[in-house]
């Protein structure tokens, strides 16, 4: 039970990025320059998983935070599943294109976003009360 809760909650994820992309196309990308898109896009991104965790992060009331550490290790390697499957399989990028996502210097924060899938349901339970912090 505990990886289909994983899997809908990373769907919902995957939904909001996919939103995220096109508010960054059709929005971002008209008013702004491709660098300072991606930026907005990348933060506004982190905040939408940020809320998506805070929703949903209920569903798991572990008393360890290392378990919310693994939640958030089996969410990014889904991401990255599915972007290089996804970009390599489906759409034929190269391998060298898909690693765009991690040019910072290009303004693309895709990293901040993993780092937010990472962490986040580890600092979002204990927020929330649901884990103690460490001594």
């Amino acid at each position: 039970m505990y990886l289909v809760k994983a899997i809908a909650i990373w769907l919902v994820m995957v939904i909001a990025a996919i939103a995220n992309g096109l508010i960054r196309e059709k929005l971002f990308n008209v008013y702004l320059s491709e660098t300072l898109a991606l930026v907005l896009s990348g933060v506004l991104l982190s905040i939408l998983i940020l809320l998506i965790i805070y929703m949903t992060i209920g569903f798991y009331k572990w008393k360890q935070g290392s378990s919310y550490i693994g939640l958030g290790i089996i969410w990014v390697s889904f991401t990255l599943l599915f972007e290089y499957g996804f970009g390599y399989f489906v759409r034929g990028s190269p391998i060298s294109e898909i690693n765009q996502i991690f040019n910072v210097s290009k303004g693309n924060l895709f990293i901040l976003a993993l780092i937010v899938i990472l962490v986040g349901p580890r600092v979002i339970a204990q927020y929330k009360g649901y884990i103690k912090a460490a001594p």
